[in-house]
């Protein structure tokens, strides 16, 4: 990438469980040092991100947090780093100081696809696909709502895998429909009962 009537602007893709407190102090500096500008995305960061006083920390992921805010912190030569985070979690979940203006001010929710972006989706990835009839597109839309992209996509390759699986040479509704009736479960047991689990 290039800022506008500026130098290219490096980019650094990074996932969080990668980053040691040292590896990612050492980045941060190596990146402002050597390319800055630059923009250092870390992927899953609630790894170490979370709030600081969760049970979800070890002393290795809570050194990471440390060294992050240190690092992130404006008076430092790194400075010219754009810090950009993916997370999992709701903003609300990561450590308040993560979170703050001037590290990770900005939070943007990613909300799964409406109807009509999943029958787009539909129609382009059926159209990749050996289909043995008409997949009734409204029905399996309905199915699919609150799903992800990836959601939709696994269950178009499960229900082939299914049709195959039952001799067919491409895919029907009614494997389909199974499908995006299972939601990627491949095993349904059913939940243990209180006594069970009390006896293990």
């Amino acid at each position: 990438a290039r800022a506008a009537g500026g130098p290219p602007v490096h980019f650094y893709e990074v996932p969080a469980g990668e980053l040691s407190a040292d590896r990612l102090a050492h980045l941060a500096t190596w990146a402002a040092e050597l390319t800055a500008p630059a923009v250092l995305y870390i992927d899953e960061v609630e790894l170490w991100g979370a709030d600081r006083n969760s049970g979800l920390h070890d002393p290795a992921t809570r050194a990471s947090l440390f060294a992050a805010l240190s690092a992130m912190d404006g008076l430092t030569n790194t400075s010219r780093l754009v810090w950009v985070a993916s997370a999992n979690k709701h903003p609300s979940q990561l450590d308040e100081a993560l979170c703050r203006p001037g590290r990770f001010g900005y939070h943007i929710g990613l909300s799964g696809p409406r109807s009509d972006e999943i029958r787009a989706l539909l129609d382009l990835e059926i159209a990749r696909r050996a289909v043995a009839e008409s997949i009734p597109l409204d029905q399996a839309v309905g199915l699919l709502s609150g799903q992800t992209q990836a959601a939709i996509v696994q269950a178009l390759d499960d229900g082939a895998m299914l049709s195959l699986g039952a001799g067919e040479d491409r895919m029907t509704w009614p494997h389909l429909r199974t499908a995006l009736l299972r939601r990627g479960t491949i095993v349904d047991e059913p939940p243990m009962s209180p006594e069970v689990r009390w006896a293990i």
